[in-house]
């Protein structure tokens, strides 16, 4: 892992709040040029408006019967754009072409945050939220790529005066025609800051059904009961993701104070399983009450946590894949947002065929040069020497999946040695594969090899054919113009908008690329729970035999604990850490191997 000197720096948000939005009153693959990448490529629109999300992506590209479908917030004019709303375009199969680039959204009024999803009788549908209506518009028409738009807002009425905001749609279903919706409650009061309360939660996330191909829902607006306010005091916009196969949905929440949640349906959304992936030690956390101590000693604790940013995929087995960007969070003022860690880096990876806490960490930052640092430039104006996204150093996944059940995924990760000439280092997207159902994956693929460019906000399509489909964001600056601080400052200034890309990575060229592997034949390490009362686990993945040695000792170095000792053959293995007979405080899990040491803090309580 490349190491940081900013990876304890931390800075406060308020994602609890309101994200990055403001509310307003009242078969044939595309081909074109790949420069300078060595891909196919088009650009199929572009926008003033360069922030995509908060967090997690939004379903933005479908490859279906007919051709390829993109969506993405759109705004050709800057300012307050106020005709910001949904980019859309079209990639014909017969065709062999896209649309012309839009100039204008397909709604009427000002929109946002827009999900595609195409049902089985070759309906469009498309979900964004109004900014003045507070409503969520639903667009639809018969044939993808082509007819009139047209728009309501009345199907899903909001369940606060707020509204309900940062929608995710898939269709599914056993006849492919349903459509499955998440949204939030708009969760606190943009000029008050006082919490807007649904249900008892602020940020209420609702779930709403359709079976009919969108001309009504039976669902409106649900909160799963695994997921009320018995549980959370309220999630963050942008903090989930959504994901279908027939009959089999899955949703995904992180965040911040969170933890990792699953919800399982096997029955079209009819009933849910929960399932608690990781674990948040302080339940129904609440910024504005509370602080992160975990041990009761009133000094708050760094808890190690995810960014917000997840993604998922339910295979054709019913196995969910679950990835989310990795972070470490310090709320110690009350009342002042939430602290997190920008510098920390790794891209995390589970799914339900394993034991709760058998995560991998399956991405880093690339150590282009070699020099195993994380070079970053000096003497910027930004808050950042890399452009602020709310994210670890590795983020933003997103999952696709070919008919050999072959997983594909994409993330951002900051570029070693790159600088965008303001003094902030560029994020590019990476594309790795896993044949194996998620047990390894492939070395990264970047899919523009140009350290003067930033390419972000990457959705793959989840069908994987000949191609990877993937569209992204790509401009020559860091970060993008809305971020900004607790304080309303921005994070990145100089900013403007950029292109909206799609590239054809074919199937054969992800993995290819010799970047600079681990040096051992470690290929996952992890600890959980974490922080823990008596004991916790610890979870390793070898590549081949080696001999390792694992121990536990305390801050002065004095070893508590053996675990092992011994040639190990490959594969993952676990091993118990029972520490029920040390005093509580803060130990480190050593763990040795190729003349490697790895080690991680844990926090017995």
């Amino acid at each position: 892992m490349l190491q940081s000197s900013i990876a304890n720096m931390s800075i406060k948000v308020s994602k609890l709040a309101v994200g990055n939005e403001t509310i307003e009153a009242g078969a044939n693959s595309p081909a074109a040029a790949g420069e300078p990448g060595d891909f196919a490529e088009d650009i199929v629109g572009d926008t003033e408006y360069d922030l995509q999300t908060n967090s997690s992506l939004c379903n933005r590209i479908v490859n279906h019967t007919d051709g390829i479908s993109v969506v993405w917030t759109m705004a050709q004019t800057g300012g307050t754009f106020l005709d910001r709303g949904t980019g859309y375009n079209y990639w014909d199969n017969l065709l062999e072409a896209w649309g012309e680039q839009p100039t204008a959204r397909i709604e009427s009024d000002r929109t946002g945050w827009p999900s595609i999803a195409v049902t089985a009788d070759g309906g469009e549908h498309i979900i964004a939220h109004n900014t003045n209506t507070n409503n969520l518009a639903i667009s639809t028409r018969a044939s993808a790529g082509t007819g009139s738009w047209t728009t309501t807002e009345t199907l899903l009425p909001p369940v606060v005066a707020d509204g309900n905001y940062w929608p995710r749609m898939v269709s599914s279903g056993a006849d492919g025609n349903s459509l499955h919706v998440l949204s939030i409650s708009y969760p606190q009061d943009p000029i008050t800051e006082d919490f807007i309360l649904y249900e008892g939660q602020a940020g209420a996330i609702c779930y709403s059904r359709s079976t009919d191909s969108g001309s009504s829902f039976d669902k409106v607006h649900q909160v799963i009961d695994d997921i009320d306010s018995t549980f959370y005091f309220g999630f963050s916009s942008d903090d989930y993701a959504i994901d279908a196969d027939g009959d089999e949905i899955g949703i995904l929440i992180g965040g911040l104070a969170t933890g990792m949640i699953l919800l399982r349906s096997s029955d079209n959304g009819d009933t849910w399983a929960k399932t608690v992936v990781d674990t948040f030690p302080i339940p129904k956390y609440n910024y504005k009450t509370m602080i992160s101590d975990i041990d009761g000693d009133m000094i708050a604790d760094t808890i190690d946590c995810n960014d917000g940013s997840v993604s998922l995929l339910i295979d054709a087995s019913g196995v969910t894949h679950c990835f989310w960007g990795l972070t470490s969070m310090l709320d110690d003022v009350i009342d002042e947002g939430i602290g997190y860690f920008p510098g920390r880096d790794g891209l995390a990876y589970w799914n339900d065929s394993r034991a709760i806490g058998d995560v991998d960490t399956i991405a880093f930052v690339v150590d282009q040069n070699g020099n195993g640092e994380l070079d970053l430039p000096t003497g910027g104006t930004s808050t950042f020497p890399f452009g602020s996204y709310g994210t670890g150093l590795t983020s933003q996944p997103s999952a696709g999946i070919d008919e050999d059940g072959t997983l594909y995924l994409s993330y951002s990760s900051v570029v070693d040695a790159s600088d965008d000439g303001s003094g902030r280092a560029l994020r590019h997207t990476y594309l790795i594969e896993s044949t194996d159902n998620g047990d390894s994956w492939s070395d990264p693929e970047d899919i523009y090899e140009d350290d003067f460019t930033e390419c972000v906000f990457a959705s793959i399509a989840r069908k994987v054919d000949d191609c990877v489909h993937v569209l992204y964001l790509r401009d020559d600056q860091g970060g993008h113009s809305l971020s900004e601080d607790a304080a309303g400052n921005p994070t990145d200034p100089g900013n403007s908008g950029g292109d909206i890309v799609y590239t054809c990575v074919p199937r054969k060229a992800v993995g290819i690329q010799e970047n600079i592997p681990l040096q051992s034949s470690l290929t996952a390490y992890s600890v959980y729970p974490n922080p823990f009362e008596g004991e916790t686990q610890l979870f390793i993945n070898l590549k081949e035999k080696t001999r390792i040695t694992a121990d536990v000792v305390d801050l002065t170095g004095r070893k508590v604990l053996e675990l092992v000792n011994d040639e190990i053959n490959s594969g993952r293995h676990t091993y118990t850490v029972n520490l029920e007979n040390v005093t509580t405080g803060i130990y480190f899990v050593n763990l040795r191997l190729n003349n490697e040491l790895y080690s991680q803090k844990v926090v017995k309580f």
